[in-house]
């Protein structure tokens, strides 16, 4: 791996063993990892939404459960970003 990520030579990807090494270190290690960062994303950016669409439109002052999915949608970034 090392030896691809000093060249400059692009025919070195198209090569199975590289494309082989590169989609094992993807299922292996990659996959797992961005699919858990996705669906936090995806939790906080619909928790925004429905707190938004109840506390603003419907207009309901209990909006405990939704500061709280927020709040959780928060700490994986954060957590992410600190560690």
């Amino acid at each position: 791996m090392e030896l691809c990520k000093d060249s400059d030579e692009l025919k070195l990807f198209d090569s199975d063993s590289v494309d082989s090494l590169i989609n094992y270190k993807w299922d292996t290690y990659g996959r797992a990892h961005h699919s858990f960062g996705l669906t936090m994303h995806v939790f906080y950016v619909f928790s925004v939404i429905a707190y938004t669409k109840k506390v603003y439109i419907e207009d309901h002052d209990d909006a405990l459960l939704y500061n709280t999915l927020i709040g959780i949608g928060v700490a994986y970034p954060a957590y992410y970003d600190i560690c």
